[in-house]
Formats: structure tokens, C-alpha cells, sequence
């Protein structure tokens, strides 16, 4: 027991791994160290779930502004009108619509974009809030921590606007209103599997583990994807065609804006084939907006 200790605990070069090119570099969401000065046996249970959990928490983060911002809008909503009737401090819809829920009607004839950014900061009631909070700190933390602060806040927010476009696009021909907030979940979701791809050469030492732990991510991002897609999102105004689309505008500017761990020929191909499918996205959904 006396050499019980976490994975980077330890400062000395000698003893960082592969997955890590030390404190001002990037790494890899989940997997590269976190080095701590303070031995595991003296942190308190919080401060093992912020430190693995939450790498990123600070003040001064891109992920904490995310959350302050998804918590006064949902205070805003909540001053402009409580839905009586509805599940646990349910917004009304009229509340939603007046303060900036997307319409895929009003992109496409009144150019009203700026929904894609409004959108994704709105809630249907406090159970969908909490889980947003929840995932975007978890999520958001760890890929700031590995891609750096600018990157995260251009992938999470680009990429969660080019996922409302694509969903503006399949549902152009709807009166619906929707709010996108778990389209950031999803934007980050990608990014996190962007990072996995783009070090996958780095991911090596890991040998027949990175297979399983890639078939382990797909499959739970399959089963999201099938909750997201069942009966019922519409009632709580998700576009899950939003959802879908974040996941992949997350995945390929992960792939084309991260710096990688090593960088040799896999990995400029990564980046090249990131930038291309992420232009292909975002020009297809813009144009066909204005097509259909």
C-alpha cells in the first residue's frame, strides 16, 4: 500500500508516459496524466472526483464559462415564465420561442442564424439543465485540459452551430421550434472521439487495448444515439438530427484543430481528412437550406 498512487502523480520526466508531452503541451481526453503535488492518500473523496473528473475546473475556463452561461439563460427562462402544469420547472414554450429557440422556418426565410448560437444554451425544465451541467463539466473539462482552452471553446461552439445547421437542413420544411443544448454533449462527445483517432498511432502501447476501448466508446455513443432518436425527443423540443450533426462537426474539427501527441504522416492525413469533411458538412447544410 505504500506505493498506492494514480496514474501521473509522480512530476519526474522519467515517469510520465507516452501519452503526455508534459504541463504546456496537449494530450489525450481521459488518458494522459494529471500531475498532482499532493499524494493521493491525502485527498479528500471530492477532490479525487474533481481532479479525475474535472482537470479543468477553474475559474478561468472555457468550460466554466459554458456553465455560467447555461445557468443564467435557464434563469432568464425561468423569470420569463414557469410552465404550471409541466414537469419540474418546465419553461413555456412562449418563453422559449421569445428568447431564442430555433425555427427552422425563420433560418431559411428570415436568415435569423444567430438561433444556431441562442439555441444551445436554452433548457426544457430542470431535469434536462442538470444533465447538461453535468455532462458539458465532465466533457468540456477534460478536452479543454487536453486540447487547450481556444481549441475546446472553437470546436464546442463552431461545431455545435455547424450541427444546428445540419439539423435546420433535414427539418427545413417544419414549423417546429427546438432548443440545442444537448447538442453540446454531443459536439464534445465527438471531439473526444476526434482525439482517439488523431493519436491513434500514439495510442499504440496500449496494443490490443485501444481496440477494445474504441469498440467500448462507439458502442456507448450508439446506445446515446438510440435514446436520443427514440419516441418522445420531440415532446422536449430536441432536434436529434442537431444532435447527430454536432457529433460529427465535433469529431472532424477535433480531427483537423488538435495539436496530436506525435506527428508524423498519420497524423497530417487525419487533419486533412478532418478539415475536408468539416467543409463538406457545413457548406452542404448552408446550401441546402436555401435549396430545399
Amino acid at each position: 500500500m505504500a506505493d498506492l498512487h494514480r496514474l501521473g502523480d509522480y512530476s519526474q520526466p522519467q515517469r510520465r508516459n507516452q501519452f503526455d508531452l508534459g504541463p504546456n503541451q496537449h494530450r489525450i481526453p481521459f488518458l494522459s496524466p494529471i500531475y498532482q503535488t499532493v499524494p493521493p492518500r491525502k485527498e479528500t473523496y471530492f477532490q479525487m472526483l474533481k481532479t479525475l473528473l474535472f482537470p479543468k475546473m477553474k475559474l478561468r475556463s472555457v468550460t466554466v464559462l459554458l456553465i455560467f452561461t447555461l445557468v443564467v439563460v435557464f434563469a432568464v427562462c425561468l423569470l420569463d415564465g414557469i410552465e404550471t402544469e409541466g414537469t419540474l420547472l418546465q419553461v413555456k414554450k412562449q418563453s422559449l420561442i421569445r428568447i431564442g429557440a430555433l425555427s427552422p422556418k425563420d433560418i431559411k426565410e428570415q436568415y435569423y442564424y444567430h438561433q444556431t448560437f441562442l439555441s444551445l444554451f436554452l433548457n426544457f425544465d430542470l431535469i434536462q439543465f442538470l444533465g447538461v451541467i453535468m455532462w458539458v463539466g465532465i466533457l468540456g473539462s477534460n478536452v479543454e485540459f487536453a486540447i487547450g482552452s481556444k481549441s475546446m471553446a472553437i470546436i464546442t461552439i463552431l461545431g455545435s452551430m455547424t450541427g444546428c445547421l445540419f439539423g435546420t437542413f433535414i427539418n427545413c420544411c417544419t414549423d417546429q421550434y427546438f432548443i440545442n443544448s444537448k447538442v453540446l454533449i454531443y459536439t464534445l462527445i465527438g471531439a473526444v472521439l476526434g482525439s482517439f483517432i488523431l493519436n491513434w498511432d500514439a495510442l499504440q502501447a496500449l496494443q490490443d487495448l485501444r481496440c477494445f476501448l474504441m469498440c467500448f466508446i462507439w458502442l456507448a455513443v450508439v446506445f446515446l444515439m438510440l435514446f436520443t432518436f427514440s419516441p418522445g425527443s420531440e415532446l422536449k423540443l430536441i432536434d436529434k438530427y442537431a444532435c447527430l450533426g454536432g457529433l460529427m462537426a465535433g469529431f472532424f474539427l477535433n480531427c483537423a484543430i488538435a495539436t496530436p501527441v506525435k506527428s508524423d504522416g498519420f497524423e497530417q492525413k487525419v487533419k486533412f481528412f478532418g478539415w475536408t469533411f468539416f467543409t463538406i458538412l457545413l457548406l452542404t447544410s448552408l446550401i441546402m437550406i436555401q435549396i430545399l
